[in-house]
Parts: structure tokens; sequence; C-alpha cells
């Protein structure tokens, strides 16, 4: 028996051609997958990369936002301190300013009273005294009407001598003391016996014949000579002031000893009293 020979040309380490192309064919499909693949890695990977990157500035600019409130947070307490500070400053200049215009107030008023007693004390003229008296209630007080009483001995009443704004019936003009009488008459004898001042009720009222506004007592160092009643104010002086309480202790320091001085004056013919007892006193 004889075996047939492999055919010329061929051997058994030859490929056929069908199978090298197929796996041809097979290596290119997985190289091209292998691309494929590596590509979309890569693409992935920048994709993991950029939202990497955007939480990283995420992140920063939420840091940033956190420090920022926090800096916000700070400049808003800064703030609420110097609101407070202004405020506290301008309560402070507030009471400053209040304070200030009180003071400015009082040393007004001081040189007011400074100014009337320096004119009650200014003249010997009778006439010039009076008129002093007048214009300073006027000006000063607010008195509308008023009379200056002053004792006279012998009969032991108390006569009006300088009247202003008003006509005074007969039952006031002169006040025989120890009579029994009421109304205004009774207060301006109750003033000069027990020498405390009268003030109306309300500090402020019009006064009138019946009820005056205020009786002042006048005064020679202890000893009560007469009374300053002023018997209406007004319209626009609602209320006596601090101030007022202290010109009528001015006033009824002053207008008695400047009334008898110029009386005195008036008595001596408008002549000066020599200047011998002082030299006799030594002093």
């Amino acid at each position: 028996m004889s075996d047939n020979p492999p055919k010329a040309g061929k051997n058994a380490g030859d490929v056929p051609k069908e199978l090298k192309l197929q796996r041809e064919t097979l290596t290119s499909f997985f190289r091209k997958g292998a691309e494929f693949t590596e590509d979309l890695l890569r693409a992935r990977v920048g994709e993991l990369e950029t939202s990497n990157a955007l939480l990283r500035t995420q992140l920063a600019s939420n840091q940033a936002i956190a420090e920022l409130l926090v800096k916000i947070e700070g400049l808003e307490r800064e703030r609420e301190s110097l609101v407070s500070e202004v405020k506290s400053i301008e309560e402070n200049h507030s009471i400053h300013t209040s304070r200030a215009a009180e003071m400015e107030q009082e040393l007004s008023n001081l040189a007011n009273l400074y100014i009337a007693s320096f004119q009650l004390n200014s003249s010997l003229n009778l006439r010039v005294v009076l008129q002093h008296l007048r214009e300073l209630l006027v000006q000063l007080m607010g008195a509308k009407s008023h009379a200056y009483y002053l004792h006279r001995s012998p009969s032991n009443e108390l006569v009006a001598v300088s009247t202003d704004g008003i006509q005074l019936g007969t039952e006031l003009s002169a006040l025989k003391l120890d009579t029994p009488r009421d109304g205004t008459a009774a207060l301006i004898e109750r003033t000069y016996l027990t020498g405390v001042p009268y003030i109306a009720a309300d500090h402020g009222t019009s006064g009138g014949d019946t009820t005056p506004a205020a009786c002042i007592p006048l005064r020679i160092e202890d000893r009560v000579v007469g009374v300053l009643v002023i018997f209406s104010l007004l319209a626009q002086k609602t209320a006596f002031s601090e101030v007022d309480f202290e010109f009528f202790k001015m006033i009824g320091a002053h207008a008695a000893t400047a009334l008898y001085g110029a009386l005195m004056y008036l008595a001596a013919d408008q002549k000066l009293p020599t200047i011998d007892p002082l030299i006799e006193l030594g002093l």
C-alpha cells in the first residue's frame, strides 16, 4: 500500500490565507478597541480632572465665602460698636449742650440780678429810684400792676407810697394795722407782720384786687418796714421761675434801703451828710 505524497509548494508551517486575513482583522479590531478604550479612559480622566478642578475651585470659593462671612460679621459688630459710640457721644453732647444752656441762663439771671441791684443803689433821687423799681418789676418779673407799701409809725399803718398799673381804692391805699380785715388787705398785713412772703398757689396767677399774685416783705437788715404787692402779671407771664424767687429776695433786701435812702436824701434837701460821724467812729 502506498501513501499519497504531499503536494509540491506546500508545507505544514504555512498559514492559510483566509486564516491569516481573519487573524489580521481580529488583531486590527482588538487594536482599535484598545485605542478606543484608551481614548475613553483619557476622556474620562480629563473629565475627572476638570471635575476635580471645579471641586477645588468651589471649595476655595466656599472657603472664601466663609471667610468673607466671618469678616462681614466682624465688620457688623464693629459698625454696631461705632453706632453705639456715636449715640453715646451724641447723648453726652446733648447733655453738655443742655448744661451749657442752663449755665448761660444762670449767668444771664445773675447778670440781671446784679444790674437790678446796681440800679437800685445807683441813685438817691426818689423819682429815679421809683422809676428803677417799676422797670425792674416789669422787665424782670413781668408785673403788670403793683404797689409799694411802707410802714408809717405815728399812725401804725401801711401806706401805698408808689403804685403802677392800678388805682387803689380807699380801703387799700392805707391799711391800719391790728384791724380785722380779709382779702388782699389781710394778705398784705399778714406778710408785714410775719415777714413771710405770700405767693399765689398756682405760681403764675394773673392776680387781681381780691387775691394778688405775690406779697413780698421789704426789709432793712432784719426789720420788716414794708410790703411789695404784685397785683397782676403780664399775659405772657404764666408762672414764677426759680430766678423770680431770687429776684424776690433781692428786691426785698434792697428796695426798702433804696427808698429810705432816697427819702432821707430828699428830707435833707438833697444834701449829702458830712463825713464827721465816720471820722468820729474811727473806722
